[in-house]
């Protein structure tokens, strides 16, 4: 059964070897230690306090108070996360008392051993627990989505490696692996450093930029490195690498979903998943072409009813020698097969060409099971 269990997650991951990088590809699988921790206050109404008193009727004052947690930290071997939203709302309107997620919380952890193949763990999910009550009545709500998994290989975003090697070419800064690590560490650490509690963020930013010309090598051209982007060939550039991963990832996971609605006729659900998921991406063909492939095949249950979902999605980019253009071409498809059959395929293909600093253009056109969309545009400044 164990060997079974790793033949499938190795199915959903795409090896070859023809990948090769742009010149950094020694870097890609850098991670840089981060820690950034948040906690802010404010008011809920969108106010701390309202008070109305008509000239007719009756008086209508509220408190609220809402507060947003956030936690990142990341290590060599682990990535936890945490985006919690607290909220208190007390007056002759309402009252409500809700905790919940403002997005998914995960926690990994890397270099496990599983069969021989480099392996993580990871658990999270999402959930909300309020509470409130108002003229229409009282209401309880509790759903919860937690999930876990396990699974083999880990995905590396390689967008500021990217971005410093260029940022470098544009200020005529040759770019050694030495100096696009350091440049790239930075970059990869912006919201730790810019987000630190302080009286006065303008300091912050100059921290921020005279570490990023420091490590060019470049200490006394701290304002060419801060207005960089405001270069239009640059910025149009830096775009073609948006989002960029890199390395291959698989993973099983089991997710479960029970939620309690007082104000339902039927007050409590439960669902849950199980399925494989796994990511593969990269360049080959020397550096012309990457490739991005996502899939996930899964069965699950709501109310009683079990489905089954296969989902995938792949996207190619191309990059040519002139970077004054580059080509998308993707697909999404998926199969839900549940109460009813439902299946849809979307293709896409985009080109993007700059004629001159201030003539950008586009072009795309998408081909799906219910529809033929081409659309063109761009900007271009007079004078």
């Amino acid at each position: 059964m164990k060997k079974v269990v790793i033949i499938s997650l190795v199915f959903f991951m795409v090896i070859t070897s023809q990948i090769s990088g742009i010149g950094m590809e020694n870097l890609y699988d850098m991670v840089v230690p981060l820690e950034l921790e948040e906690l802010e206050i404010s008011g809920d109404l969108p106010d701390v306090i309202s008070v109305s008193l008509p000239l007719v009727g009756t008086l209508a004052a509220n408190i609220g108070v809402e507060a947003d947690y956030y936690s990142l930290q990341q290590t060599q071997d682990t990535y936890l996360l945490y985006d919690v939203n607290a909220a208190f709302n007390l007056g002759t309107t309402q009252t409500k008392i809700s905790l919940g997620t403002n997005q998914t919380a995960g926690y990994k952890l890397y270099g496990l051993d599983v069969s021989s193949y480099a392996g993580f763990l990871s658990a999270g999910g999402s959930g909300n627990i309020s509470f409130t009550t108002n003229s229409f009545g009282s209401n309880f709500q509790f759903s919860v989505d937690p999930y876990v998994g396990v699974g083999i290989g880990r995905q590396y975003s390689i967008f500021n490696i990217l971005r410093a090697e260029l940022m470098m070419n544009y200020l005529g800064v040759i770019p050694t692996e030495g100096k696009v690590r350091a440049v790239a560490e930075i970059f990869n650490q912006a919201g730790a450093i810019l987000n630190r509690y302080s009286n006065n963020n303008a300091e912050l930013a100059i921290e921020y930029w005279s570490r990023v010309a420091e490590a060019m090598g470049i200490p006394n051209r701290v304002i060419e490195v801060i207005f960089i982007a405001n270069s239009q060939e640059y910025a149009f550039e830096l775009n073609r690498y948006a989002g960029l991963m890199s390395g291959m990832e698989a993973m099983l996971f089991l997710s479960i979903e029970p939620e309690l609605n007082t104000a339902w006729t039927t007050p409590f659900s439960i669902g849950g998943d199980v399925g494989v998921s796994g990511a593969v991406n990269g360049y080959f063909i020397e550096e012309r072409l990457y490739y991005q492939a996502n899939g996930s095949l899964s069965a699950g249950f709501s109310s009683g009813s079990l489905s089954a979902n296969l989902n995938l999605l792949g996207n190619l980019i191309y990059f040519p020698e002139d970077y004054h253009w580059w080509a998308e071409a993707g697909m999404n498809a998926g199969l839900n097969l549940g109460a009813s059959t439902t299946f849809s395929v979307t293709l896409t293909g985009d080109i993007y060409y700059m004629l001159s600093p201030n003539f950008t253009t586009y072009a795309k056109a998408t081909l799906s099971t219910s529809q033929i969309t081409i659309k063109a545009g761009g900007s271009y400044r007079l004078w």
